[in-house]
């Protein structure tokens, strides 16, 4: 997240600095979400200026709480883009991997049954690669 101050002039050569630097340092390919923080201060031209330049910036009060709700939605939506849901089967005989589950904190739901548990999970690409042979069913996002 780039919490830029929209009511500084140079929020624009900011930004700029900023980009380069991640640049410099190998992150320029990251995802990059950019909040326009203090809109309460800024003035309109500013604002429309960073809005035009910037459509997908998220305008934000951290002082008066304006849209932290939104920049939380934004920061959940990029964080579990690449989450993998599975339904997963896993034998009473190899309950070493609910552990492994619970460990990595993947675990949505799980039911016991007769013939072994039934697991609900939502996780990573290299968490579901070790537990990809128990899953019958597989959603990726």
């Amino acid at each position: 997240v780039h919490v830029v101050d929209a009511s500084n002039k140079n929020a624009q050569a900011q930004i700029e600095t900023v980009n380069s630097v991640l640049n410099e340092i190998g992150a320029g390919n990251k995802k990059v979400i950019l909040a326009f923080n203090k809109i309460d201060v800024t003035d309109k031209d500013t604002l429309s200026y960073l809005r035009s330049k910037y459509s997908d910036g998220i305008e934000i009060s951290a002082v008066k709480g304006i849209n932290l709700d939104l920049l939380l939605q934004r920061i959940e939506g990029e964080v579990y883009k690449e989450f993998i849901k599975a339904r997963l089967f896993i034998p009473y005989s190899d309950t070493k991997v609910i552990s492994y589950l619970h460990d990595n904190n993947c675990v949505e739901n799980e039911e016991y049954k007769e013939d072994g548990i039934y697991v609900d999970i939502k996780t990573t690409k290299d968490v579901f690669g070790r537990v990809k042979n128990y899953s019958i069913s597989t959603i990726l996002n």
